[in-house]
């Protein structure tokens, strides 16, 4: 009888350590009582009290006489109270760390958020092997995000059994991991190309030795073997890294072989996929009817733009087994090394079609041949004059013609007036700063006619983004190199006429007009829907995004190609947060409202409680005009010079408190500037200002606190 007790007894302790891993009974809560467990579970009051007590010894539950039975926080066993989350690239010198890292991260972070266990997340040069001392200094738990060495540190790190996981491993470690499986998606896209009719199958990956790569081509290899094709060297190219760059010359090399090049294509990668395809339409063929392609992960395509055929890779799902992994082993002690595997579903999309063969002249679907002429000039040209531009404009209050061109105001009439008159604000006011010009057009050659004014910079490019696309290659600069008065030439072209959208965002360091748009042997020049998220944005030169050279890799171009908005930028550089924004509240919907200041204030000596209250009012008003829109408070970001005191003697760490304790209650976000820019001089342009690289860090950190704020309303 006392045996049987026993056994219930861990079955139910068993139940009850399982709940508290899985978050059921969070850190610092109370488990039901004896008398509701024992109800619960349909036992005796006994068998409850020892099954607690067999939890007690184990230090993960505490009783307190009259107040019950507590969870503890299973870090406080740990030598160090945190987790760390260790994440490869992110520095200067390294890749930038990928979507599917990304991905991975935040399933992670928000796993462990949602367990209630404190983590931070280090980033580390993908060239730099941290020690495993290093990490014990810090961590008390580890969990790496797809790392591309390190073998002796995680052997190192299990010998001393600490707790440690690696989410989305790509190599053959000894190590509690989450996996995907490379190696029969290959298989299977080489058999999907097969069942369409596809013989000559090329692959593009990187070195058979690196990472995931290696599985990804004996897939392949073994596809092929199955379908009973010959297996040919000359249809494997090798990049030289796993991007869109790498990918577009590896494509080439394949379609410019002498002798039947392939009809389709797979990538390990769908980043290199991306660049597989830009060869493609290089070449005037058409991705899905010339040349198929199938790609891996389903993650380089914004949504709803996605035409690849790819595999879907479960990048969330493997952070979320693996930080629940991770407290698993928290919570339980050692346990053994344990290999989660998830499967990646192909998903069909038209870029892999049946078989052509090219000795066959076929038209092609979707395009039109370009005119057969000789000389540009001769082309049939429609022209944009800029009467009619207004219409495919957004992110701008209103627009006028100056001169016989197109200018676009961003800033309500009462504000322009506001600041013009102030010395040093002229030329920033007059910037289309997050204006664009927004079209589709199956034109084969787009050129413009621009006028420049003076500039509050020295840059002076506008950008192009094309398919609505998210990587670098998507997106290129147009205008002159230099500063010059006018400017005249083409922005887009291609070798045939295939409708595309193009998205083209204006200077926003100087002043602009846009002249005209020409259309070469264009059938269609329609203005694109709006996009779905409109955002207004007040804040000061970092939101002007002054010292980036693109208006696109500024914040606001960033967030708004993230998220498929469009921006209101009421920024001005050398601005401070007063009452005339918030009498000068623009008209319009708006979907988000972020307001961000705070470094000109301290700079120039403004009383902490003088900003605050300047701060509070402009909340107040948006709260008046637009009730239901979210709110996100930025405070001031991280500069190089954080121990900085002027006449008032506080750093601007006094702004940032402030912010925080008078406005912390309010049903806003607020998001600390701390967080969103690390503290170094390479993500600087000077001290206060981010440069590219600085934005892009500002931009990945803030989203995360956007998507939030909007799930909230």
């Amino acid at each position: 009888m006392i045996e049987d007790r026993l056994s219930m007894a861990e079955e139910l302790a068993r139940e009850l350590r399982q709940r508290i891993v899985s978050g059921i009974y969070r850190p610092h809560t109370y488990l039901p009582s004896e008398r509701e467990l024992a109800k619960q579970f349909r036992t005796s009051r006994a068998t409850v009290a020892n099954a607690i007590a067999e939890l007690e010894n184990e230090k993960l539950v505490m009783r307190s006489l009259g107040r019950g039975t507590r969870v503890l926080p299973m870090m406080e066993r740990l030598a160090q109270p945190r987790i760390g989350i260790v994440i490869y690239g992110h520095m200067p010198s390294a890749e930038e760390i990928t979507r599917q890292d990304w991905q991975t991260l935040r399933g992670v972070q928000e796993t462990l958020d949602r367990l209630g266990y404190a983590y931070r997340v280090k980033s580390v040069e993908a060239s730099r092997n941290v020690s495993a001392n290093e990490l014990l200094s810090q961590y008390g738990a580890v969990i790496f995000i797809e790392p591309a060495h390190g073998d002796a540190q995680l052997a190192e790190l299990q010998r001393q059994n600490v707790p440690v996981v690696v989410a989305k491993l790509e190599r053959n470690v000894d190590v509690c991991a989450t996996w995907a499986d490379h190696e029969e998606p290959m298989r299977q896209a080489v058999q999907t190309f097969v069942s369409l009719g596809h013989r000559r199958i090329g692959f593009v990956g990187r070195e058979a030795s690196f990472g995931m790569h290696g599985a990804a081509r004996a897939g392949y290899l073994e596809g092929l073997r199955q379908a009973e094709l010959p297996i040919d060297e000359s249809l494997i190219a090798v990049c030289a890294k796993t991007d869109a760059l790498s990918g577009y010359f590896a494509a080439k090399s394949l379609l410019e072989l002498s002798q039947d090049p392939p009809t389709a294509i797979v990538a390990a990668r769908d980043s290199i996929a991306e660049g597989v395809c830009r060869a493609i339409e290089e070449a005037g063929l058409v991705i899905g009817h010339h040349v198929s392609v199938i790609g891996f992960d389903d993650t380089t395509w914004p949504e709803g733009r996605q035409f690849l055929t790819t595999f879907r890779e479960a990048c969330y799902e493997m952070g979320v087994v693996a930080a629940e992994m991770l407290v698993e082993r928290i919570v339980s002690g050692p346990m053994p090394t344990e290999k989660r595997k998830f499967d990646a579903p192909l998903v069909l999309r038209r870029s892999a079609g049946p078989y052509v063969d090219p000795k066959i002249f076929q038209s092609i679907p979707g395009s039109r041949p370009a005119n057969t002429t000789q000389h540009d000039e001769v082309d049939d040209m429609k022209r944009l004059l800029p009467d009619k531009l207004a219409r495919y404009a957004i992110g701008l209050v209103d627009s006028e013609i100056v001169d016989g061109a197109w200018r676009a105001h961003r800033l309500p009439a009462g504000l322009r007036e506001h600041y013009l008159a102030i010395d040093g604000r002229q030329l920033r006011v007059g910037c289309p700063t997050g204006v664009r010009l927004r079209l589709k057009t199956d034109a084969r050659r787009v050129a413009a006619k621009f006028r420049f004014g003076e500039r509050a910079r020295k840059h002076c490019g506008a950008a192009l983004v094309v398919d609505g696309g998210t990587q670098d290659r998507s997106m290129r600069s147009v205008g002159p190199q230099e500063w010059d008065g006018e400017w005249e030439g083409t922005i887009f072209q291609q070798p045939i006429c295939r409708e595309r959208t193009l998205d083209l965002w204006l200077p926003h360091m100087c002043l602009f007009d846009v002249m005209h748009l020409d259309f070469a042997d264009a059938h269609l020049i329609d203005p694109l829907p709006k996009p779905p998220l409109k955002w207004l944005a007040f804040g000061d030169s970092i939101t002007h995004g002054m010292e980036t050279p693109l208006p696109v890799h500024a914040l606001f171009g960033r967030v708004c190609v993230a998220l498929d908005a469009e921006v209101f930028n009421m920024a001005v550089g050398g601005t401070f947060v007063d009452d005339v924004l918030a009498r000068q509240f623009p008209d319009g919907a708006f979907d988000i409202i972020s307001i961000a200041f705070g470094a000109n204030e301290f700079y120039h000596n403004m009383p902490v409680e003088k900003f605050v209250e300047a701060t509070g009012r402009l909340i107040e008003v948006c709260r008046q005009k637009r009730p239901q829109t979210p709110i996100v408070l930025i405070t001031p970001l991280t500069d190089m010079k954080p121990n900085a005191t002027y006449s008032l003697g506080v750093t601007i760490s006094a702004y940032r408190q402030a912010l925080n304790v008078f406005h912390g209650g309010r049903d806003i976000t607020i998001v600390s500037g701390e967080s969103l820019i690390p503290q170094r001089q390479s993500y600087f342009a000077d001290d206060v200002h981010p440069n590219t690289e600085g934005f892009d860090q500002y931009a990945q950190n803030l989203l995360p606190y956007i998507r939030k704020a909007l799930a909230r309303f």
